[in-house]
């Protein structure tokens, strides 16, 4: 493909064929990773193609995680390959429990700590509340050295930290660890996600740039006394973690 020109294959939009181009062209070091890709105008010019067109191929790179765009900075790249998209669609405790299975942590650090004010606020827990910390990244089962799910950190009732010897030996998930030693069962599971902005330490340990957007997403597990045991905080990549809720109406009203 000669440059400055895109395909004209039958039925492939414009920006579909310059979302290929420029991946290419990311894969084979034209564009190294931290590198900015040509503005909007430069490519638009260089093209011969709308400004629409552009956007739509920048926006199929954001959703490869190849690339991630701020405004007033550029359009910066960020693998030279597809990123993994990590979907949720998760519904009751079980299938929430089964994603989990789906990565591993690496890297992690324990300790026995006391919420101040601020972890208490949170963690939505009391002050003075010890727990288990267990923090570290996620990885992907299958690619256990491929990029990161996510950072995260577990907090564990102490009267639960009997299982810190037995974390981190393969996928098994915190929740089934404490619910085998302690007969102690997750019955529900409440979720929040915030967009954020992510540190700058957590962004390097997940291989951003600084600046880089997150989803914080906290969990609290509760048991049949209604009070948390195992709550969860976590840190994605902002362009590679949906989540997807199904919801459906209820048939007596």
């Amino acid at each position: 493909m000669a440059d400055g020109s895109l395909s004209k294959n039958t039925g492939e939009p414009r920006y579909m064929a310059l979302a290929r181009r420029l991946a290419d062209d990311i894969r084979k070091g034209k564009y190294p990773i931290n590198s900015l890709l040509p503005t909007e105008a430069e490519l638009t010019s260089k093209y011969s193609i709308s400004r629409f067109t552009v956007r739509e191929a920048i926006r199929q790179l954001q959703s490869q995680g190849l690339v991630i765009r701020r405004q007033g900075v550029g359009t910066r790249v960020l693998a030279d390959y597809p990123v993994r998209n990590y979907m949720q669609t998760r519904n009751t405790v079980e299938e929430v429990l089964q994603y989990g299975v789906q990565s591993l942590l690496k890297e992690m650090e324990m300790s026995e700590i006391k919420a101040d004010a601020i972890l208490a606020e949170r963690l939505g827990c009391p002050y003075g509340e010890a727990f288990l910390k267990i923090a570290g990244l996620r990885m992907p089962v299958d690619d256990p050295s491929g990029l990161p799910v996510c950072w995260t950190e577990i907090f564990v009732l102490t009267e639960f930290a009997g299982i810190r010897d037995r974390v981190g030996q393969g996928n098994v998930l915190i929740a089934n660890l404490i619910e085998e030693q302690y007969g102690q069962r997750a019955m529900e599971i409440r979720q929040d996600i915030t967009a954020v902005t992510l540190p700058n330490d957590i962004a390097a340990k997940l291989g951003l740039p600084s600046g880089s957007p997150g989803l914080l997403v906290r969990r609290w597990y509760t048991g049949p006394d209604d009070k948390a045991f195992e709550i969860t905080i976590s840190l994605h990549p902002g362009e590679s973690f949906s989540y997807t809720m199904r919801m459906s109406r209820n048939a007596e009203l």
